[in-house]
């Protein structure tokens, strides 16, 4: 995703003038915030917040800021640290580094697209040990960027699936707080929500999480998610 310039026009840039005004404008206040330095600017996940943020400047600065508090749990000081390693295609430690994410990708499914052309996140809900915990982090950042790789999807939203199939929701690491925050704070704009595999206790489970996720979450996102089965959700993706 190629950040926007300033200098762009219409025959130049598949940007529009609002988003490129949106993401210049977050940027501005981000600079202007107390404790904000300009090395925590990253214009690929800046640009993705805005975005997802319907193009509003101060919402789009807070979820970026809050993201960045998270990631710094796992010792993730700065978005560009998120890359670091990765854009050097013909390093050693380039292949070294992409080796170590891909490891980590089998929580993620590659599902294609739903039936409006949109990019679906499919991820398979598992405990992370702690000595993973940083590199799972970074790898679902870059799946977030994967799935926005497109601008429909960008612009239009996407579709998401959390598969709890193989998930027994007992295997627990003391990091599940920490990580659930985290994935909590990952700019989205999911137009369908599917919970797959959930059995009569885990959906217990989920709609008490779901309840207590309603005080934070607008009631519009609440209302589209759905418990599936597989055959329902194939037919939608």
């Amino acid at each position: 995703m190629p950040p926007p310039s300033s200098n762009s026009n219409e025959e130049d840039t598949v940007f529009t003038k609002d988003e490129i005004k949106a993401f210049y404008d977050t940027r501005d206040l981000l600079l202007s915030s107390k404790g904000f330095k300009r090395e925590d600017l990253d214009q690929r996940t800046l640009f993705l917040t805005v975005i997802n943020s319907k193009l509003r400047p101060e919402s789009a600065a807070e979820k970026y800021k809050k993201l960045l508090d998270n990631l710094k749990l796992f010792n993730i000081t700065s978005y560009p640290q998120i890359w670091a390693g990765l854009d050097d295609d013909n390093s050693p430690e380039s292949e070294i580094e992409w080796q170590k994410i891909k490891s980590l990708l089998s929580a993620y499914g590659g599902t294609g697209r739903d039936k409006q052309d949109r990019g679906i996140m499919w991820i398979r809900t598992r405990g992370i040990l702690p000595e993973e915990e940083t590199l799972a982090v970074r790898t679902s950042i870059i799946y977030w960027f994967s799935v926005h790789a497109d601008l429909r999807s960008l612009r239009e939203g996407i579709t998401f699936v959390l598969d709890t199939t193989n998930n027994d929701l007992d295997s627990k690491h003391g990091n599940e707080s920490k990580l659930q925050r985290t994935w909590q704070s990952i700019p989205l704009r999911p137009q369908r929500i599917f919970i797959l595999g959930a059995n009569y206790l885990k959906r217990i489970l989920i709609n008490a999480l779901l309840t207590v996720a309603s005080y934070f979450t607008s009631e519009k996102v609440i209302e589209r998610i759905r418990f599936a089965d597989l055959p329902e959700i194939l037919k939608e993706v």
